[in-house]
Parts: C-alpha cells; sequence; structure tokens
C-alpha cells in the first residue's frame, strides 16, 4: 500500500536487525526506505510487516540506512529514476511464490553516489534519489 500503515490504517510495526548498529533513539522519527508488501514475518515472536532498507559493506559488517529525500511525502512509494509509469507492486503473496526477492535483492547495491540502485538505475522517490551515509563500497540494499 502506498502508506505506512497497514491495510488497516493502523501504524504499521516493523522489526530489524539493527540493534547493533542503531541506538533507539537514533531511529525516533528518522525517515527510511521500507519494503511493505512483504507477508508478516514473526521475529521472536513478535509480528514484523515489512523491511527496513539497509545498505551493506559486502566484505564487512558496517550497516547504513537507507532514507528517502528529505522532501519526499511519507508513504511515497520508491520508483526507478526515469521511469514514466510506476507498476503496480507485487503483493505479498506473489513475492513468497514466485521468490520475487531471490531474483531482487542481488540487484539492489549502492553506487558511488551512495544512491540506492536496482540493476543499475537509481531508486527515486518525489523525484529525488534514496540514499545512504558513506560506508565502504561495494555495499548491497537489503
Amino acid at each position: 500500500d502506498a502508506t505506512p500503515d497497514d491495510p488497516e490504517g493502523k501504524p504499521r510495526q516493523i522489526l530489524s536487525g539493527i540493534a547493533k548498529y542503531y541506538k533507539p533513539e537514533q531511529l525516533v522519527d528518522r525517515r527510511v526506505a521500507v519494503m511493505c508488501n512483504l507477508k508478516p514475518a514473526k521475529l521472536g515472536g513478535i509480528a514484523s510487516n515489512g523491511m527496513i532498507l539497509c545498505a551493506k559493506n559486502v566484505d564487512s559488517d558496517q550497516v547504513k540506512l537507507v532514507e528517502p529525500p528529505a522532501d519526499a511525502p511519507v508513504g511515497a512509494r520508491i520508483a526507478l529514476s526515469g521511469c514514466s509509469e510506476q507498476a503496480e507492486p507485487a503483493s505479498a503473496a506473489q513475492i513468497k511464490r514466485k521468490k520475487i526477492l531471490d531474483e531482487v535483492l542481488p540487484k539492489m547495491v549502492l553506487n558511488a553516489d551512495f544512491q540506492a540502485t536496482f540493476d543499475g538505475v537509481p531508486w527515486a522517490v518525489a523525484g529525488g534519489p534514496c540514499t545512504s551515509e558513506y560506508l565502504t563500497l561495494p555495499a548491497s540494499v537489503n
């Protein structure tokens, strides 16, 4: 859906394994890129309804959040730069059944400008790139 809320309009709860990289106070009111069209998964017995997208150096333990442009509206969809048409996102069932993440995640990387890309094309939200803070390249996004 196009909002950070779940389909019932309640705030979306997303759990992530980033505790060793960020303190809770660093995440409060932080704008991050999120994949929302995933089936809920239980982590530690608690339901998680999405995935926070982070950049990770492929050779070390460096992890940084992927963030939308500061002026992007909350809940705006990520598209690929230069794409005039936006396809409907795959449903959670399609993603799981067709194993779409297995195909997509390896093509999600940071470029030299620390922009998140898919197959070499930068992501865009409200006309601006989704970026990560500096980390040593090469870095995957997942």
